[in-house]
């Protein structure tokens, strides 16, 4: 896997607070995945900019 992708999972899943207000991900809707998704998609963006200044 993508060390970057599994980095950016790692960090928006210990704040992740789904949509639906499901506790467990087995619960999850698709709405909450895709919330989760976007979230991940969110921090790689961030990381990326992060290393084009420096």
């Amino acid at each position: 896997m993508n060390p970057k992708l599994w980095a950016a999972c790692k960090q928006v899943n210990r704040h992740f607070v789904a949509p639906s207000g499901a506790l467990l991900y087995a619960q999850y809707r698709k709405s909450d995945k895709v919330a989760f998704a976007r979230q991940v998609l969110v921090k790689l963006e961030e990381h990326e900019e992060l290393e084009a200044v420096t």
